[in-house]
């Protein structure tokens, strides 16, 4: 049997999800719309639904901080009231058209995080091509206004934030270990997956070692790039690849959770 009237709360949904899918580009919104809209009957309406609610959970509370210039910040919690706050900063090729595999990766540790813990999609900075990667060039133009985004977090909460990290993947860990190199990234703790540099050869350059994390999956070929940070606080991951660091299967998530959301142990 077909239904004839949608709820009104599905609307609103559909509604948001659809705008959602327009503004963000957020990988696989308009299919499940279709799916809904196509299929609203019998066990294939069953199905969508089911679909459209898990990927609510992934994006409820999306704000656009910025989406101008080639660049793109994208909050997902309130960045303002969330007692724990973490800036994802994009790698190397990532540009606004492609962001949405980004999003999708920060909306998946917010998911492991909780409620409580705001994650933002950072895309402030020209991330470099592939071969612009081999210098550090984009990630000191970035680091300051990294460093200037991460004052703004804490100057505009509301009371104290109870852990604020900064997770850097691939040469977006670069851009996080420069800012704090080269000024005072106001941060708990640092965070570099798949990465090998934060632009120091030694954690104790930029802080506590306790304080600045990385995993790097065994078949990520990362590995191969030489100068790999030293002394630092590691932690593992199952073998996804240079991307896989967010897969819901992966202990690598599992920590990053903890870390975000001020659950994780300070020394492993």
């Amino acid at each position: 049997m077909r239904l004839s009237v949608l709820p009104g709360a599905l609307f609103t949904i559909a509604d948001r999800l659809e705008a959602l899918a327009v503004t963000l580009s957020v990988p696989g919104l308009n299919r499940c719309l279709a799916d809904l809209q196509d299929n609203w009957s019998g066990p294939s309406a069953s199905a969508a639904v089911v679909a459209l609610r898990s990927l609510i959970a992934r994006v409820t509370d999306v704000r656009v901080l910025k989406a101008a210039d080639g660049r793109l910040i994208v909050a997902l919690g309130d960045p303002v009231t969330s007692p724990c706050v973490a800036t994802y900063i994009p790698g190397a090729g990532t540009t606004v058209a492609s962001s949405g595999d980004e999003l999708s990766r920060a909306a998946a540790l917010r998911a492991a995080a909780g409620p409580d813990t705001c994650v933002i999609m950072w895309l402030d900075y020209e991330a470099p091509s592939l071969l612009q990667a081999v210098s550090s060039r984009h990630a000191v133009a970035g680091a300051a206004a990294l460093r200037s985004f991460q004052e703004s977090l804490v100057s505009n909460h509301d009371g104290p934030i109870r852990q604020l990290t900064v997770i850097g993947h691939s040469y977006g860990a670069v851009v996080a270990g420069i800012a704090e190199r080269d000024g005072t990234l106001l941060c708990d703790d640092i965070v570099a997956l798949g990465s090998p540099s934060l632009g120091v050869r030694w954690a104790s350059e930029l802080r506590d070692p306790t304080q600045v994390w990385v995993s790097t999956a065994a078949n990520d070929p990362i590995r191969l790039v030489p100068g790999q940070l030293r002394g630092a606080t590691s932690f593992a991951s199952a073998p996804f690849g240079h991307g896989g660091y967010f897969h819901p299967d992966n202990p690598a998530l599992a920590t990053l959770a903890g870390l975000v959301s001020a659950q994780c142990p300070r020394v492993p």
